[in-house]
Formats: C-alpha cells, structure tokens, sequence
C-alpha cells in the first residue's frame, strides 16, 4: 500500500511538474514571458518584411549593449525568423520578440515599458496608433514615471493628440502625410532630392548631429564655414528655437549649439585659415515656362503634394477616385484639371497622347488595396511609362510611391527615377527622433512647404564656372548667397558633405545641393 501510494505521489508529482515547465516553454515560445530589461528600445508594431527601423536603432552609433524589445500580434517565431533571416544583428545588440496586443496595458507591462528608454509606436494605422499611446501613457501614469519618451507617426493631422497631453507624458507626434506628399512634390520636380533625404536621414553616411565646441563662441557662421572641414553648418540651437540656414552674420554664443551635417558625431574638424570677409549677394533667378505635371492616382497625400507644388504649375490629375472629396478643392484651383483613369491607363494610345507633353510625373500608390497589389500596379504604370519616354524620346521624370519597404528589392534600378517608399521614410524618421527628438522641428522645416528646403540649384546662378575650386571656397561662396551648400550632384550622383581636399570642377549641367 504504501508503495502504491508513493508511486502515486510521484506520478503526480512528476506530472505537475512537466505540466509546469511544459507551459513555460510553451509561453517562452509564443513570447508571453515577461522582460526583465532597462535603458531599452520598445518597438510597439512590426510588419512583416519591414526591417527599416530595425536596422537604423541597430546602426545608430550608440556604444555599449542595446536592447530592442518588438511587441506584436504576429507568432514569436514567425517575427524571430524573419529579422534574423534579414538583418545581421552584432554581437552586442539583443532583439527580443513578444507576442501581444500593443493597446493591452497587461501586454504593455511585459515588454518593461517603464523601464524603456524610448518607445517608438510602429502601428500600421492611426486608430492604433493613438491607442497605442493613450495605453502608454496610461500605464506611465499609474506607475508615475515620465522619464520614458514616447514617439509616433500619424497619417491625419487631425488624430494629432493636444500639445499640452503630449508634453506632460513626454510624448512626441510627427504627422507624416505633410512629409510624404513635400518629398513626393520635390522628388518630381527636383530629381534626386528623394535620394539626398534618404542618405540625410540613416544612420549610414551623413546624418544630422548637434554639436557644442569651445572654438565655435564668438565666432560668425562665415567664420565657421571658412574654418570648417567633413562637415557643414546645417543650422543653430540657441535656447529652445532652432534656426536653419542662419545669417551669414549670427554670431555662435556661449551654450548654442551648432547643428551639423557629418559622418559621425564630432567628424567635424577646424582648420587655420585667414580672416575671411564674404559680401552679400542675390541668387539669380531662373526663368522658364511652367511646368506640365501629371498625377497617376489619388490617396490621402494628394492634398499635401497639391500644396506643395502650389500654383506655378499645370496639373492633370488622372484618377477614377473621389473618396477624399478633394473635387471641390480642384475645382477652386485654375491650374488643376481631372480626368478618368482607366480609359487613359488601360489605353497605350491615349496613355501616349496623355503623357508626351509632361514634365515631370508623378505616380501615388491605390491605398484602396492590399499594400503588394497597390505595389505591383504602381510599378507596371512606371514599366509602360519608361517604356514609353525611352521609344519616343521623350523628356520628363518619374517618381513613384511605394507603400512597402521590401517591394523597393523588386522594382527597376538604374533606370534614372525616383521612388518615395512611405513605410521606408516613417521608419527613418522614428528612428532618428527616437535618439534625437530636437530633430522634429529640422525635419519638419525641411520637408514642409515653408522655410529652407533641399534644393538642386546650377553653379551659374551662384556665378560658379568650371575653373575648379576648393570645397571651403564653395561653401563660402553660396553662402554669400544665402544658401547652405550641403554638397553636388554630378552626372546625377549626389555627393553630400564631400570628404575632397583637390580642387573640384563643377559644370553647367551639374548642381549645388543646398539649403535655402
């Protein structure tokens, strides 16, 4: 009997405790486990496929262990699978992957949200972004922590939450259709801006860093420029404002910081040189025709491009849509026409007819269907158009709208257009404000329709001819412009922030990448 009953008891005993480490193994692989992690990234969202933002907090220079904790609806080892199959992950970065709901505080207090250092929302809608946010900030406020920052993109300004919520949970909110639809409208008439953006924004090459230097105070930003090599003066912090392309003559004073474009955080280096004296001048202005503009689609960017490109340009917008009710804003706009989609597209004769007076193109993604259909059709429309430009020789350019970041692996290259890849862009920017927030209001500036802006601009108009000239030379010269020469573009192959000590010859045909 007492056999029996011992050999009972172990039974039991034995399958208590398999069912215990069974259901531990079983939660360790579906990531129900909680994180025991500080000083964290908590990426809250991830789509599969999409390993942008990844990538740049992995790249982002920061020295020591790193954390990256992805929070998601998706399976733990399906997400597992698909980033280490992606990106080659170093040796002191550990990325952990939990399944869960991202508006769930139960979910939340497993990823060790209050002991994160930034939290980036990575939803693929508003309404969970903001819910999102809402369950974060619940969540820091019962636990009264207000030290972790919060970072999201919207889509629609009107889902941006009230300043005064957002400051009081450290929260920060960027709308993303402005940014979208002013590097769309730039790309179309400036070709190769779209590329210039997307080299300032990674971490790899040249990004934006803020700078503090005994040599800088009680100098003046012709001073600077003059003395500066392996970076440029892209603008000034003083205080809370912030200041691009500033006055030749804004003199750098005790505690402001200088905002530069380099390689690495302190690239910059300062050389001897004499006192330089740059005299005032006015960039000579460009006459031409306005532009023909066509616009193959309609989505929620469309408004934003609109705006940007403003009223010196004929526009024909082709689209079968009118979802976005933005007939009546067309309708008040003399230099905007409309008309059918399909019986254009689907029509190599009317297509040709369409097009063959353009000078630029542009190509929005159907944001009406699955994301891969809305690609593939965007890039069969770019196929005919090329196909098209090259039989007839035609001159206009193309940017095209991709909503994915891994449909760019699939589309042509090389074949001299642009393309806006919407996820692509959100993901840098989150990654960039996840490290640096102050550069909300450089960003914003830069891609808005107000204030300095990229801009390719020919030598001629700054009174550059081919003799050649040093890099220093040139940056002062476009400075006595009122300009920030952030580099060139030869041959259509941009070089930001050139690292060249030999004299460089510029022709005609090239252009001065600058800030104006």
């Amino acid at each position: 009997i007492t056999a029996i009953i011992g050999l009972l008891f172990s039974s039991l005993l034995i399958g208590m405790l398999s069912s215990f480490i069974e259901e531990k193994v079983t939660s360790l692989r579906k990531g129900n486990l909680p994180v025991l992690e500080k000083g964290h990234y908590v990426i809250l969202g991830y789509n599969h496929g999409e390993h942008g933002l990844i990538k740049q907090i992995i790249q982002n220079g920061e020295r020591g262990n790193k954390c990256i904790v992805v929070l998601t609806d998706l399976e733990k080892p399906v997400i597992e699978d698909d980033i280490n199959n992606s990106i080659d992950i170093p040796k002191n970065t550990e990325i952990i992957c939990r399944h869960g709901d991202i508006t769930r505080i139960n979910d939340l207090r497993m990823c060790a949200v209050e002991y994160a250092k930034v939290v980036i929302i990575n939803a693929i809608d508003d309404t969970r972004r903001v819910k999102a946010i809402l369950a974060v900030a619940g969540l820091k406020n019962d636990l009264g922590n207000n030290n972790t920052r919060v970072i999201s993109c919207v889509s629609n300004r009107n889902n941006l939450l009230p300043k005064s919520m957002l400051d009081s949970f450290n929260v920060l909110m960027l709308q993303t259709n402005t940014i979208m639809g002013s590097l769309i409208a730039h790309s179309s008439i400036e070709p190769g801006v779209s590329y210039a953006f997307y080299e300032m924004l990674q971490y790899e090459g040249n990004d934006f860093y803020f700078e503090d230097n005994y040599r800088f105070i009680n100098k003046s930003i012709t001073q600077i420029t003059a003395t500066l090599i392996d970076a440029v003066v892209v603008g000034i912090k003083s205080g809370e404002k912030i200041k691009l392309n500033p006055n030749k003559n804004t003199i750098v004073e005790l505690g402001d910081e200088l905002i530069l474009l380099e390689d690495h955080k302190g690239a910059f280096k300062l050389i001897e040189t004499s006192k330089i004296e740059i005299e005032s001048y006015k960039c000579n202005e460009e006459t031409k025709n306005k532009d023909r503009i066509i616009i193959f689609g309609e989505n929620i960017l469309l408004r934003s491009i609109f705006n940007e490109l403003g009223d010196n340009n004929n526009i024909l917008l082709v689209s079968d849509s009118e979802s976005y009710q933005l007939h009546d804003y067309i309708n008040s706009r003399s230099n905007i026409n409309i008309t059918d989609y399909s019986s254009i597209v689907e029509e190599k004769k009317k297509l040709i007819e369409t097009v063959k007076t353009a000078n630029h193109i542009i190509i929005l993604a159907d944001r009406t269907i699955e994301w891969d259909d809305a690609d593939v059709k965007s890039t069969v429309l770019l196929l005919k158009l090329v196909d098209i430009k090259n039989s007839l020789n035609l001159d206009y350019n193309i940017v095209t709208e991709l909503v994915k970041e891994n449909s760019y692996n699939y589309v042509p290259k090389g074949i001299g257009f642009d393309y806006v890849i919407t996820s692509s862009i959100s993901s840098l920017v989150l990654a960039q404000l996840a490290d640096k927030p102050l550069l909300k209001a450089v960003l914003a500036e830069l891609l808005s329709n107000k204030g300095n802006n990229l801009r390719f601009i020919s030598p001629t108009r700054f009174g550059i001819d081919n003799k050649g000239y040093y890099l220093t030379e040139l940056k002062q010269i476009v400075l006595s412009y009122g300009y920030v020469m952030l580099g060139y573009s030869i041959a259509g192959k941009n070089y930001l922030n050139p690292v060249i000590r030999d004299r460089i010859v510029l022709k005609d045909t090239d252009k001065i990448i600058a800030l104006g």
